[in-house]
Formats: structure tokens, C-alpha cells, sequence
């Protein structure tokens, strides 16, 4: 099928996609769709298997219920209903031997699609019809298949969409049209047919003949079983107006109407039975004798608003045109000899359309070139400007006006500065004014012409002021003994007036203002303590200024208010308070003593605290407010007193045994109590309180060195701290006391720091258990204490001592004494167990244990346990061990106790091997004797599970019935005859690979291999397969896995396959034999052929080995693909297009691959037809002129001239330009011209042709003429000829003297003949286009009596008298 995918050819074959999970024993063969609602399903049969379970559920959709069917074990097959169209499905199937599954599969499947029918067919035209069906959701695409049975075509097309228009079908002729959908599951049911005809084709010449100066006759090849015929004649131009539409019996017409210089449409298409009109053939006829105009050139002036047209001469035209069409209907136009004229007074504004008539007689030239013209835009109007005062934007706005590419808009001002905005908008935003000054404002337009740039006239002025500037530099200056507020500023230009505002925080009024229209003015009645924005305002009559914004303005501050004292009790300070003043930056407070001495402090907050104050002396107080400008008045004086003086005479004493002090000092009277605190270095606290002159402080630190002061209090506030006096305390115990018990001798080493000012240290060992006690004396910071208890724990504190005090305990350190020895020591040893459990009895002081086992070799192994038991796993075996144990506290161990001896289990046999044979499929096993060893067992243990043994007492044994295709592990163990060893280390071994099973082949289309999958057996092993002809030809694959592809198959050929399995020592029985069929031989001695008339190229080919069908595939230009499929070795491809190379491309089918694409094979179809065929008629040569545009695909040309009137000789010439004369052509025919194009092996067809009525034959003069003597006439007559539109006779004596006459009947008199002359008379006949050569002359003899007539062609006629 690769073939065909690089071809993009769509294959009606049903083609079902599978997606399948790994099959396990009973795998699903195949699954189809037979219908839309139904899915077959195919299995290979399992051997005992009584019955299958089909469960078919719709893929990740649990609403919809599950199919569920069984069938017997005899059945492979089953045909499942009542499934959802265009469904995907899981598919499982279980087969049941009685109630037990032994096989299960799972594969996806998709239904194939509900039926689409064709809703509309209808016949386009007579080689196209068009087809709509309806679309089914489930359907991936559709197969449309169209058949006539008359003709025996054959077409197949595939489409995602529900519409199409199918071209290239042959006309008048009935097809069968069907739809089939498809999807991955395969295709829906055919829908129903639909049975279109195509249109009959139209007529394939078309005559035209001028028979009148207003008429033509219109004629036609007539239609096989046609009898009516539509007939259409529609002006050739811009409008396009019918003049006759009609139906018509018979194969002509004449029309009336056909006007001079007109060109014409003319249509003629065939009605069938239904009077349904086909595709029409139209010819282009034109009565205009004078060309078009072809181009116009325009040269406009803005200034005088004109335009200079002109052009290149016509061929003919005596006179030229020139017109301009505007807009709004208004037309303009000179006239002119020349080619070129002047329009003048244009309209601005105006787009004209120009063009230029060429002039002749009564005609004029149609189809003229044509140009635009854009004048000067008109001035703009409705001129409108919009500011806003609070802005400096300006916009300026006008109405549009016609064709301007843009305008310049102008803004000048007071002082005749200008601006200016180009645009192309109708406004404009001028930005950049100033303000306070009165702006003007005009606009034109201007257009880009070719040659000159126009400007439009300027248009009218229209005037605006901007806002008036702000101010600068505003001051406001206070009056601190007023409260008035002065504001002077520089002048704004544009400003007729000022408006000044004060904003301030007052609750009540805090906006205040003043106007004025000089540079100041004053603001009155503001009240203390405002803090004022200052904003200053221009003013005109229309706008204000933006807001100015001043320095900001202040008023004097309040009076502060609420002073307050706060009695420091720092002797040296007083603290004020009052409330914050409004408009107040800072405050100063003042005290003043008895003597006049002043003190004083600034703040910026409501508060100050006055230092450097007297103790015990009073005080009057006061506050000012200040904002750095002005200054408030005095407050209310207070008076207030500083604190009381301190107590004196400080005195301190060490009482050691209560580790106390007495601190004793002179009291004061009236002071209520009296506070003693002690500080040590690091700001540690201690006091005591009392009414009386002395107090005692307990609970001081040791070895500190305290700073002792003294406070009273008078119930208001306390007094400055007495003068600090310093005291030592009693010293501290020693630190860092540390003990260390020697673990050889259990004596207890104490040390520690030594202690500032001691003379001599006291260590105390208690025992925590007993309460014992033993002391050691020392005058070094260290000790030994002995004949302590083992296992015991005890507490140890030491104590230093000075001359005068003795010094606190330090703090408790807890000694553990060395652990006491374990005793009662066991072990015991467990079968199946490598450790051996040891147990004893707890000692005193023990926080783990190490039992520790050495063997007779010397190997030593222990074990740790903080409990009474523990296991040494790493004896050796086949051993003798002693076995001991210590006790460990963490710093010392005991001394061992008492060692018991343990015998070990027999070690596990060593150099295990085995030998198995392939044949039998049973192992040998051998072994090294272990030991102390009394028996001894082998095993075999496969994957699959089975097992084996067999035992002896001696080393080596046989173990039979092994399984085919398993890896064993072969052990050995021994025996002691109470415990066994441990597995030996495990030997593998593999026995004979089983036949391979599961074998399945998949024929690989692409690449012609074949891809053969089996069951992998439990181990890796080596699989060799072997296909094999019926010659006796083999090929072969290798490979390690569960699948290989042999390749280099011969085509067309039929192959048996075979796999066997080996592992490197044996080799495994053949599967069983699988049949496949290889890939068709590619199609041989391809040949394409071309019918040239129909442009139809036939396919053919050789037969191929193993094909049972075949495609032929035809692409081209444009996409072009179609396909062909038979089981013959032809095929033709009909419709298609001419002068085109096409490449032909064969593949052959069985019934599951395709062959590889046969080489290409290049086919060109037949030229494509000439056009636009003229021929011109020559009437002094008597020749005709034919040329034509060149066909597609041609080499050489042929142009054949005959008429309907088979006796008459049809002539023709060969050329490979567009251009041939033709000769010789019979005089008073119409012929029908023809030009076929050649490309050396097919011609085109016959449908470039035009008609050519020649020149008349020559009159043919009837004699003898009727001569009259008396009137000097001659009256000649001749035969009626329908070519000959009149007949003029020209009569010429021997002395020259001539004489003529014309007619348009059949006959004319020769007048004002001279008597006695001979005249030589012959007529010529007058066409539409040419005149006739002249007929055979004849003689005339005139006399004085007698007439005498010579006929033509020397005979002889009687003489008429005149009597």
C-alpha cells in the first residue's frame, strides 16, 4: 500500500484499523465491521476450551451498557449486534474451560458509519453535475462512485465534505451516482442510487453574415436529436443588453437591430426534452470599423483651472472627442482635427472621468481608454474652534472637501507669530499657544497632482482668546499685632481682575478671600494660628487663569493655654505641660527662683523639661507660642517645687552566716520611708524599705563587690540617691568541680577551680543508693577518695573557706563507680538460624554488655546489647567457640566473666555442579563434601515453579523430569544430623528450549518482508526462522527477540515458515508451519496511449505474478490524480486536459498488498484548441488572411476552409506561426475557417473556427441585351445572384467614350450610347466587403440604323432592327 499512499489514490477496500493490547494464549485474530451497528470477530481456538465470553463497552463512555455474549468452545468466530455506529469499542475475550478462564485478549475496535444519501444531484452543464449528501458524524470520508451503463465510465472519488461538482463527464449522457461513508472501521452501507444526465452539448460552429445595414442571419451546426435551440444576442459592452433571447426550431436566424460600430455577444445552446439549455458556444461579431482610442494623457493647470487632453491617432478617424464626466453628472467635451484638445473652466473639487471618441462619418470608435482627473479641492468651510479654559489646546475644525490629500491650517496671534498643521483630517490640535492672546485661524486644502502640487484659495478667518496666565511671584506678608494679611504678585497678561483665596483649618471658617485689579490687596479678620494656602487667580471675561499657588501664609500663634507643673523627682529638673497652640512652631517655657534666677527650655511639642534646678526650692512658671515670625503672649504663671534634698551619713555591714547586709544612714525629718539598694557590677538588684534609719538586705550574690545608696520619700516624690558606698559579699564555692573514676583501681580523682581569697577546700562523696559518706580535705583545688563500692553512683560537692566566712556548696556532680562482673553466662543454638543466642544475669552499674566469642582458628566475633541477651551471627561453621562477657557504663568495663564453649552447625556444601541432557531433559548433580557432615539433599527449582530432589551421604546425585525450556537453580544442603547447613550457592542451568508457540507472520507491504512474531520462551535464547518456496528456495533470520523479518522474499511468490529456538547448548523442536503469500510483482511493459479527439489516454499493461487486480494512476498539472482499478490489464482515463504531460504509474493488488509504483510513464494529451481565429479577406489578392492566439502544446498549425456544400473543394495552409493565408477559394460562398493545432502526434479539435463569405462570382450576362436605337439605351440583364448585393455594368467604345450603370435587381440600362461605336461591356458583382472580378466582356456595335450585338465567347447572335 506504500504505493498508493505517495500516489494519494483512495482504494475501495474496506480497511478495518485495530488497536490491540498483548495477547495472552487465545488472541483475537481479527475484528471487522460487517455492518454500522454490528463488529465480527475471529479468534484462534484454544485446545479443551468449552465455551468464549465476548464484553464489547464503548470506550471512555460508562452510561452506555456493555454487549455481552458467549459462545461454545467449537466456534472462532462471532458477529456481534446492536452496537452504536461509528463507535469505538473494547473488544475482550475470555474463553472458559468449565468455570475456570484460561485465556484472555483485548483489542479496540470501531464500528463502521451510519448510510449518507444523496439530498440534490442536478446537471450543471453538459460535461458537469453537481451532488450534495448528508453528512454523518461518525464518518471520517465518503466514496462517491459514478457509472453510466451506456457508456461503461467508471469514476471514484473520495472527500471529507457532503458537496461536489464533478467535471469531465461526457455530454447528454445518464450516470449512476452512490455515496459510501467510511471511517477506521470500515464503510457504511451504499446509500441509494441517484441517476443524473448531463446537459446536451451546444452546436459546434456558428456562422454570422451581415445581410443588411441593420440586420444578420445567424446559422449553426445542427445537434444530434436536438430540434430546439436557446439563441442569445447581447451588446458587447459595458452594459451588456440584450437585444434578442429566444427559443428557436431549426439551424438559422435572422436578427434585426444590429447596429453599425456595435459589437455583439451571440450565444447558441441546446434544449433537451425538458427544455433544460445546456452549456451555450459563443462567437464575439463586431460592425465597427474605426479601433479604440488606446490611451489618454491629461495635462491640468491649477491657475487657470483647465486641462490639456491628447492622445495617439486612430487609424481611420477624422475627427476625435475629448469628454470629461464629473461626479455630480456634469460633462464637459471639445471636439478636434488634431489629437489633442483643451477643457476648460473645471469645476474644483471634481473627479472628471476623461476619455477621447475617435470620429468617422457616422461612426464612432467604443471600447475607449479612459482616465480620472482630481481638480483643485474647493476652499474649506464651516470653519469651527472649540478651547477649553482650563487648556492650551485650541482645535480648529472644518467640513471635508472634495479630493483633498490634506491641508495646512494657520494660527497667528496678537504678536503675528505663526503656526501651522498639515493634515489629513479635518482638524487639527495646535498646542503650543500662550496664553492671554487673541488667535486668528485659516485653512486650505491641497491635492497631489501629477506635475504640479494645487493649493485651494485660503478660507475665511475666524478669531479666539486663550485663558489669561497665571501670576507669579505672590508674597503674603502678616501683621503680628493685627492679624492682617498683605498679598502683592507681578501682572498676567490677558488678566482684567485678581481674585485672591486663603484656605485655612478652621472648622467654622477657614476660606477667606480678597479681589482686586491692581497687583495687591488684604485679607482682614483671619484668626490666630492659621496656617494658609495662598492661590491667586487672573480673570477675563471669559476664562480664568490657571491657579497660581503663593507662599504659604501664617497668622501670630495662640496663647498657650493649660500650663501645667509635673514635679520631677529628679532633684535638679521640673517638668511643663500646656495644650498645643494653633499656628505654633515652637515653645519656650520659663521658671524664675526667689532670686530672680531664670531658667528656660524650647520645644516643638506641648512639653519641657527644665534642668539644673536647686532640690527642695519653689519655682514660678510660664509658656510663649512662636512660628518663627511672630511670638504669642505670656501664659498664666504657676508655681511648683523641685524635689527634696538626699539622705546622708551611709553605713554598711556583712553578716556571714545569713548571708546578709545591714545598711544604716541619718534620717530627716518628715520624710515617710527610706529605701536601701545594693548593685552589683552587672546591674543586679537588691533592696530593702523601712520608716526607721536602718534595714536589712538578704540573699546576696557571692563573691560580688555591691554598690550601697540610700533613697527617702516625702509621699509626693522620692529624693536624689545618697552617695554610693561599696561592699564585698561572701565568697562563692568552688567551680567547675570534676571527677574522673580510674577503671583499673575504682579511686575517684575530684578537681576543680580554685577560688578567689580561699584558704583551704572541703570535698563531700555521698552514695546516692546508700547515703554513705566519705570526706577529702585539701589546700589544692583537688582530691582522692578510694575504697569505694562498684556499680554504686555517688554525689560529690566541694566547699572553699577564708579566715571570716565559709564559702556555699558547689553544685552536686553524680560519679558512677567502674560495673561488677556478669555471671550465670549461657548460649544456645537454633536450627535454620546463623546467629547463636547468649543470656546472663544483670550487674550492678551496667549500661550495655559486650559478649565476645573466639574460635580454635582464632576468629573472634562479638556482639553489644544494653539487655541480658544478645546474638553472634557471624560464627563460623563447622566450629568450636569460647564465649565471654563484660559489663560497660560508658566510661569503664568490667573485668570478664566466666567463658563456656559452642559447637556450630556442619557449612553448606561447595563446588555445586550439574550436567544436564538435552534429550531426556534430566541434571547430574556434583558437589565437595562439607564438614561433620552426615547426609546431604539436592534440589532443582525451575521458574515456572516445579521442583526436584533427590538425596545421599555421599556428594552427588540425579534429579529427572525436568521441564523443557527453564532455567533451574540447582542447591545443595548438608546435615549434622540435628541441624541443616544453608543452601549452597546456587548453580543455574538451563534445560532443552520448547517449540516455539503463539507464532504469528505479518507480511510487511512496503518493503516486501515477511515480520514473524512468537511467544518468548522464560529465557533469553536464539530463534532462527526459515522460510521456504515450493522450488525449494530459503531464506532466513536470526535473533534473540520475539520477532524477525526475513527479507529479500521474491515477489508474487508463496513461502512456508518455521521457527526453532536454541540457548548455546541445545537446540529446541520446529514450530508449527505457517503459509504467506509476498507481495505482487510490480506490473511490467507499461504503455499509454492518447485518443486524440477525445482527449482520453489509455493504460496497459503486462500481467504480474500474485496479482489478483489492479490500479492505474494518472497524475498531472494542477493537483490533477485519478485512479483506475480492474482486474483487466487495461484502463482509460477520459476528460482531460489538453496540452498537458500526465505520468502513468500501474500497481498490482492481492488481497492484502500492494506492489511497488511502476516506473514512470509520460503521456501528452492533444493541443489545446487556437483562439481568438480571425480572417481577414484581401480583395485585391483575392487571398484571406486567418490568424489566431496560439493553442497550448502546438507545434505547427493547420487552417482547412470548407463549406456545407460538400461538391465544393475545400483549401487549406500550413504554418508554425499564428498567422496562414489561404488561396484559391470558390468566389460567392460562405466557408467555415477552421485552424487546428498540431503537436506532431494528435490534432486539436475543430472548435477555433470562424466564417468568411468571399468575394461574389463574377455576373453572369444574359443575352442577347435589348437595344433600343431610338433612346441610345441598352438594357443588360443578368442571373440573380443572393451573394451579390448589386451589379455594375461598364460599357467602353474603341474611341474611349464610356457609359455605366448599376442595379441591385438582375438587371440596368446602358444609357447615352454613341451610334456607330463598338463597345466592350462586362459587369462585376458587389458584395459586402469586396467587389467580384469582371464577368467575360462582351461587344456592343451600334450604327446608324442597325444595332449589331457580339455574345460572348466569340458566338454569334441575330441582329435586331430598329425598324
Amino acid at each position: 500500500m506504500r504505493g498508493l499512499e505517495i500516489l494519494g489514490v483512495v482504494v475501495l477496500v474496506t480497511l478495518t484499523q485495530i488497536w490491540s493490547t498483548q495477547a495472552q494464549d487465545c488472541p483475537i485474530t481479527s475484528i471487522t465491521s460487517p455492518t454500522a451497528s454490528s463488529l465480527l470477530v475471529q479468534w484462534n481456538r484454544i485446545q479443551g476450551a468449552s465455551n468464549y465470553f465476548l464484553d464489547l463497552r464503548v470506550v471512555n463512555d460508562t452510561s452506555i451498557s456493555p454487549v455481552v455474549t458467549s459462545v461454545t468452545g467449537s466456534v472462532s468466530k462471532k458477529e456481534v449486534f446492536g452496537l452504536k455506529t461509528g463507535t469505538l469499542y473494547t473488544v475482550t475475550l475470555k474463553g472458559f474451560q468449565l468455570y475456570t478462564s484460561v485465556c484472555v485478549d483485548t483489542k479496540l475496535a470501531r464500528t463502521a458509519p451510519g448510510t449518507s444519501q444523496i439530498t440534490y444531484s442536478k446537471a450543471i452543464s453538459s460535461t458537469a453535475i453537481g451532488l450534495e449528501w448528508d453528512s454523518v458524524q461518525t464518518a471520517q470520508q465518503y466514496f462517491l462512485l459514478i457509472n453510466s451503463t451506456l457508456t461503461g465510465e467508471q469514476y471514484n472519488f473520495t472527500f471529507t465534505n457532503s458537496s461536489t461538482v464533478v467535471r469531465n463527464l461526457r455530454p447528454a449522457t445518464t450516470y449512476d451516482c452512490f455515496v459510501v461513508t467510511s471511517n477506521a472501521g470500515g464503510q457504511g452501507a451504499r446509500s441509494k442510487v441517484r441517476t443524473v444526465t448531463t446537459l446536451i452539448q451546444p452546436p459546434a460552429v456558428i456562422t454570422v453574415l451581415q445581410k443588411g445595414t441593420q440586420s444578420a442571419r445567424i446559422s449553426w451546426q445542427p445537434v444530434d436529436k436536438v430540434l430546439i435551440y436557446q439563441v442569445t444576442v447581447k451588446t458587447w459592452n459595458s452594459q451588456n443588453t440584450t437585444i434578442y433571447s429566444n427559443n428557436v426550431f431549426g439551424v438559422t436566424l435572422d436578427v434585426q437591430n444590429i447596429l453599425p460600430c456595435s459589437s455583439y455577444q451571440i450565444s447558441v445552446s441546446s434544449l433537451n426534452a425538458f427544455m433544460e439549455a445546456g452549456d451555450p458556444k459563443q462567437v464575439n461579431y463586431t460592425t465597427n470599423t474605426l479601433g479604440p482610442v488606446t490611451f489618454v494623457w491629461v495635462d491640468y493647470s491649477c491657475a487657470d483651472k483647465s486641462a490639456r487632453i491628447f492622445w495617439p491617432a486612430v487609424f481611420g478617424a477624422t475627427a476625435y472627442r475629448a469628454t470629461a464626466i464629473g461626479q455630480s453628472g456634469a460633462i464637459l467635451s471639445c471636439t478636434t482635427n488634431s489629437t489633442q484638445c483643451y477643457l476648460r473652466n473645471l469645476t474644483c473639487g471634481e473627479n472628471y472621468t476623461i476619455y477621447a471618441t475617435a470620429l468617422s462619418n457616422n461612426c464612432e470608435s467604443t471600447g475607449n481608454y479612459n482616465t480620472s482627473l482630481q481638480t483643485v479641492p474647493c476652499a474649506p468651510s464651516k470653519l469651527m474652534l472649540y478651547r477649553e479654559c482650563g487648556s492650551n489646546v485650541i482645535i480648529f475644525s472644518w467640513a471635508p472637501n472634495n479630493y483633498s490629500a490634506y491641508y495646512r491650517a494657520r494660527a497667528v496671534d496678537a504678536n503675528n507669530k505663526m503656526m501651522e498643521c498639515m493634515t489629513k483630517d479635518t482638524s487639527c490640535f495646535f498646542t503650543d499657544t500662550t496664553c492671554g492672546l487673541l488667535y486668528t485661524f485659516t485653512v486650505s486644502g491641497l491635492s497631489s497632482l501629477v506635475g504640479e502640487q494645487c493649493t485651494t484659495e485660503t478660507s475665511s478667518s475666524i478669531q479666539i482668546r486663550t485663558a489669561p496666565c497665571p501670576t507669579r511671584i505672590m508674597q503674603t506678608l502678616p501683621n503680628c499685632q493685627t492679624g492682617l494679611l498683605t498679598n502683592n504678585w507681578e501682572g498676567a497678561t490677558g488678566a482684567l481682575s485678581y481674585i485672591v483665596e486663603a484656605f485655612g483649618n478652621n472648622d467654622n471658617q477657614s476660606h477667606y478671600m480678597c479681589s482686586s485689579a491692581t497687583h495687591s490687596c488684604t485679607i482682614p479678620g483671619i484668626p490666630c494660628g492659621e496656617s494658609l494656602t495662598m492661590i491667586n487667580t487672573a480673570v477675563d471675561d471669559e476664562c480664568f487663569s490657571v491657579q497660581s499657588l503663593g507662599q504659604v501664609g501664617y497668622t501670630p500663634p495662640c496663647v498657650p493655654q493649660n500650663v501645667t507643673a509635673v514635679m520631677d523627682c529628679s532633684a535638679n529638673s521640673i517638668s511643663l505641660k500646656w495644650e498645643g497652640s494653633l499656628g505654633a512652631f515652637s515653645y519656650i517655657a520659663t521658671v524664675v527662683d526667689q532670686f530672680g534666677t531664670v531658667h528656660t527650655c524650647k520645644s516643638t511639642d506641648p512639653n519641657c523639661q527644665i534642668t539644673g534646678l536647686s532640690c527642695g526650692t519653689m519655682y514660678s512658671a510660664f509658656v510663649v507660642a512662636s512660628n518663627f515670625r511672630c511670638n504669642s503672649s505670656f501664659s498664666n504663671t504657676i508655681s511648683v517645687e523641685t524635689a527634696p534634698c538626699p539622705p546622708g551619713n551611709v553605713q554598711a555591714l556583712l553578716d556571714c552566716q545569713e548571708n546578709q547586709a545591714l545598711v544604716s544612714w541619718l534620717g530627716s525629718r518628715g520624710m515617710i520611708s527610706f529605701t536601701a539598694t545594693m548593685e552589683d557590677p552587672v546591674g543586679g538588684l537588691l533592696s530593702c524599705s523601712t520608716t526607721a534609719s536602718s534595714c536589712r538586705i538578704p540573699n546576696l550574690k557571692c563573691g560580688q563587690v555591691y554598690a550601697i545608696s540610700v533613697i527617702h520619700h516625702d509621699g509626693i516624690c522620692p529624693s536624689m540617691p545618697s552617695q554610693a558606698i561599696q561592699m564585698k559579699s561572701v565568697p562563692c564555692g568552688p567551680t567547675h568541680v570534676l571527677g574522673e573514676v580510674q577503671c583499673l583501681s575504682g579511686v575517684l580523682s575530684m578537681s576543680w577551680d580554685r577560688t578567689e581569697d580561699a584558704e583551704g577546700y572541703i570535698a563531700t562523696v555521698v552514695s546516692t543508693s546508700t547515703g554513705g559518706l566519705v570526706y577529702c580535705n585539701s589546700t589544692l583545688p583537688a582530691c582522692n577518695a578510694s575504697n569505694l563500692q562498684c556499680g554504686d553512683s555517688y554525689s560529690v560537692q566541694v566547699r572553699s573557706y577564708n579566715r571570716s566566712c565559709l564559702s556555699m556548696l558547689s553544685e552536686p556532680l553524680v560519679i558512677r563507680e567502674v560495673p561488677c562482673a556478669p555471671t550465670n553466662v549461657t548460649a544456645q543454638r537454633t536450627c535454620g538460624k546463623s546467629g547463636v543466642e547468649v543470656s546472663w544475669l544483670a550487674s550492678r552499674g551496667a549500661q550495655s554488655y559486650v559478649a565476645v566469642a573466639v574460635g580454635e582458628s582464632g576468629h573472634r566475633t562479638s556482639c553489644l546489647s544494653n539487655t541480658t541477651t544478645c546474638s553472634l551471627l557471624d560464627l563460623h561453621c563447622s566450629s568450636v567457640y569460647s564465649i565471654s562477657l563484660t559489663a560497660v557504663d560508658g566510661n569503664c568495663s568490667s573485668l570478664e566473666s566466666q567463658s563456656m564453649t559452642l559447637h556450630t552447625v556442619p557449612c553448606a556444601p561447595t563446588d555445586v555442579q550439574s550436567t544436564v541432557n538435552c534429550s531426556t531433559n534430566s541434571a547430574t548433580l556434583s558437589w565437595t563434601a562439607s564438614l561433620n557432615a552426615v547426609s546431604y539433599r539436592g534440589m532443582a527449582l525451575g521458574r515456572d515453579g516445579h521442583n526436584v530432589t533427590c538425596d545421599g551421604r555421599t556428594p552427588g546425585c540425579k534429579l529427572n523430569g525436568l521441564h523443557c525450556g527453564q532455567e533451574y537453580v540447582f542447591v545443595v544442603t548438608a546435615s549434622d544430623g540435628l541441624c541443616e547447613s544453608p543452601n549452597s550457592v546456587e548453580y543455574r542451568h538451563e534445560t532443552a528450549p520448547c517449540a516455539p508457540q503463539d507464532v504469528s507472520r505479518f507480511l510487511d507491504c512496503a518493503s516486501n518482508s515477511l515480520n514473524v512474531s512468537w511467544a518468548l520462551g522464560l529465557r533469553a535464547l536464539n530463534y532462527t526462522v526459515l522460510a521456504t518456496t515450493t522450488g525449494g528456495a530459503v531464506l532466513s533470520c536470526t535473533t534473540t527477540t520475539s520477532s524477525c523479518i526475513v527479507t529479500g522474499l521474491q515477489c508474487g511468490q508463496n513461502y512456508t515458515a518455521v521457527i526453532t529456538a536454541t540457548n548455546g547448548e541445545c537446540q529446541g523442536p520446529e514450530s508449527v508451519t505457517h503459509p504467506v503469500q509476498t507481495v505482487p510483482c510490480i506490473p511490467p511493459s507499461v504503455h499509454a496511449s492518447v485518443e486524440c479527439a477525445s482527449n482520453t489516454v489509455k493504460a496497459s499493461w503486462g500481467p504480474a505474478a500474485g496479482a489478483l487486480s489492479y490500479i492505474s494512476v494518472l497524475t498531472g498539472p494542477g493537483n490533477y490524480r485519478e485512479s483506475c482499478m480492474t482486474s483487466d490489464l487495461s484502463c482509460s482515463f477520459r476528460g482531460l486536459t489538453c496540452a498537458q504531460t500526465y505520468t502513468l504509474n500501474v500497481i498490482a493488488q492481492d488481497s492484502q498488498c500492494n506492489s511497488l509504483v511502476s516506473p514512470n510513464v509520460s503521456v501528452t494529451t492533444a493541443p489545446c484548441d487556437p483562439e481568438s481565429v480571425t480572417a481577414v479577406l484581401n480583395c485585391d489578392a483575392r487571398t484571406v488572411n486567418v490568424s489566431w492566439h496560439a493553442g497550448a502544446g502546438a507545434t505547427r498549425y493547420t487552417v482547412l476552409a470548407q463549406t456545407q456544400n460538400q461538391s465544393i473543394p475545400s483549401t487549406s495552409c500550413h504554418s508554425s506561426a499564428t498567422s496562414c493565408e489561404l488561396t484559391q477559394l470558390q468566389c460567392g460562398e460562405v466557408f467555415n475557417v477552421t485552424v487546428f493545432a498540431d503537436n506532431g502526434a494528435c490534432n486539436s479539435s475543430a472548435r477555433a473556427s470562424t466564417t468568411l463569405e468571399t468575394a461574389p462570382c463574377a455576373p453572369t450576362i444574359r443575352s442577347p441585351p435589348s437595344l433600343s436605337c431610338r433612346s441610345n439605351l441598352a438594357l443588360v440583364s443578368w442571373a440573380e445572384d443572393p451573394d451579390a448585393v448589386r451589379v455594375r455594368v461598364n460599357a467602353t467604345s474603341v474611341l474611349g467614350h464610356t457609359a455605366t450603370c448599376s442595379s441591385s435587381a438582375n438587371n440596368c440600362s446602358l444609357a447615352a450610347l454613341l451610334c456607330g461605336q463598338t463597345y466592350s461591356v462586362y459587369g462585376t458583382a458587389q458584395g459586402p466587403q469586396c467587389e467580384s472580378t469582371p464577368s467575360a466582356p462582351f461587344s456592343i456595335i451600334t450604327g446608324k440604323y442597325t444595332i449589331h450585338h457580339s455574345a460572348p465567347h466569340e458566338s454569334d447572335f441575330s441582329k435586331l432592327h430598329s425598324g
